[in-house]
């Protein structure tokens, strides 16, 4: 085993939910579905990133939290091959799905939102856009968005594909 385990910070936070590690190994996302936020929303969600150093998992920068009550962010996740950029769903209203991409400010020692990502929102009620499955390339400047029950009527499902604005 690396490191010593990594434990959800509360009961019923669903550490563990979404999980990937970088090209190495050594950089591990890891969603908590059922963490509150910080103003008390239920199951918003929550991403961390670990950073394997010193025979130990380390929290890299900030944690990054669901905006509102059921947003059960993370449910999917994808990080970059170097752990710079990830990718995660989230539900909203009707389990649309959405997927949002966070990138490492190295100044501000921050995760922020990356730019030009308003479109990857599914299309109608029910699709799952992103909860059903969400891909990076190597680089993190394209990803793929799977929807398995887009098109109400029989679930056909869709996949898009989206190349990230970084600036």
């Amino acid at each position: 085993q690396l490191g010593s385990d990594l434990i959800g910070a509360n009961q019923d936070d669903n550490f563990g939910t979404g999980l990937d590690l970088n090209y190495d190994g050594t950089i591990l996302a890891v969603s908590a579905t059922g963490e509150s936020n910080p103003d008390g929303d239920n199951d918003a969600g929550s991403i961390r990133i670990y950073k394997y150093e010193n025979n130990d998992w380390v929290q890299k920068a900030n944690t990054v939290y669901g905006q509102y009550s059921t947003a059960l962010l993370g449910k999917n996740l994808c990080i970059n091959n170097n752990g710079t950029m990830f990718a995660c769903s989230e539900r909203n209203g009707n389990w649309i799905g959405k997927v949002t991409a966070y990138a490492f400010n190295n100044s501000l020692n921050i995760w922020e939102l990356v730019g030009g990502v308003d479109d990857m929102v599914g299309t109608e009620n029910y699709s799952l856009a992103g909860i059903g499955s969400i891909s990076f390339n190597g680089s993190g400047d394209t990803i793929a968005v799977g929807a398995p029950a887009h098109s109400v009527t029989n679930s056909a499902g869709d996949t898009k594909i989206y190349k990230l604005n970084q600036d």
